[in-house]
């Protein structure tokens, strides 16, 4: 968690990368329910980072996605039903 302005948000650091990418609610929910509703459980997993268009004040805008890479599936793979 990190002070930006007048709030505190979580914030996600890549090893090597100085800059952090801010978590919004839905970004850490979905971190959560793969990795582990605490944050410490998250260090050293694997995540994938995408651009994406999201919805934001009636506007598309560009925006970065956010997925465990565990979640991604491989073409290959067999479908599990």
């Amino acid at each position: 968690m990190e002070q930006l302005g007048t709030d505190s948000k979580p914030v996600l650091y890549f090893a090597g990368k100085q800059k952090g990418l801010v978590l919004n609610k839905t970004k850490a929910q979905t971190l959560a329910s793969a990795f582990s509703p605490e944050t410490d459980g998250w260090a050293e997993k694997e995540v994938a980072i995408y651009p994406t268009k999201v919805s934001f004040q009636g506007q598309m805008v560009d925006a970065i996605g956010v997925e465990p890479v565990a979640a991604l599936a491989d073409p290959n793979d067999e479908i599990p039903f």
